[in-house]
């Protein structure tokens, strides 16, 4: 089961948040797998991805980032009773094609999920039922990120961003 809402955030506030994390000072880090490690060589030209974690809470105090407050700031209306267990951006490089990346769960322990878009583009989020949900900006998707789904690069953006937030509701 998923839900889709777009148009999420207000615009200004929307704009404001993408302004800051596609800007060109924005910290993101390397990773070399999307989803699972790499079991063919030449899967490296899609099978890699930027993120920025920005709390993680299986990393201890280690696990906040110094951008976590500027950026929760935008999400706090919508989430005001929840235990966060991770939020990050994430940013795939385009590809000359649209790639699917490996299926994955995030965890494997039941929890909820959101993933924002950031951008408008060809790539897309695949849903265990097959349901592929395009990138649109300002697009919330909420969904059991415990249970299997995969991500794409995009072919006709430069980039694909989302931010993704695990959780599980306080009763």
């Amino acid at each position: 089961m998923f839900q889709v809402h777009d148009d999420w955030m207000p615009i200004d506030e929307f704009n404001k948040l993408t302004d800051f994390i596609l800007g060109w000072n924005f910290p993101w880090f390397h990773m070399k797998n999307v989803a699972l490690p790499n079991t063919n060589e030449d899967d490296v030209t899609y099978n890699h991805y930027f993120t920025h974690n920005l709390v993680s809470t299986d990393l201890g105090n280690d696990g906040v980032s110094y951008l976590h407050e500027p950026i929760w700031k935008y999400f706090q209306k919508g989430f005001p009773n929840i235990n966060m267990i991770r939020m990050k951006v994430n940013c795939f490089p385009a590809t000359s094609q649209v790639y699917e990346h490996l299926t994955h769960t995030d965890y494997d322990y039941p929890h909820k999920g959101a993933l924002l878009c950031l951008n408008t583009c060809n790539g897309y989020t695949k849903m265990e039922d097959g349901t592929k949900i395009e990138s649109v900006a300002n697009r919330m998707i909420f969904f059991d990120t415990s249970k299997p789904h995969s991500s794409t690069t995009c072919s006709d953006q430069p980039k694909r961003c989302n931010i993704v937030i695990n959780y599980k509701e306080v009763k």
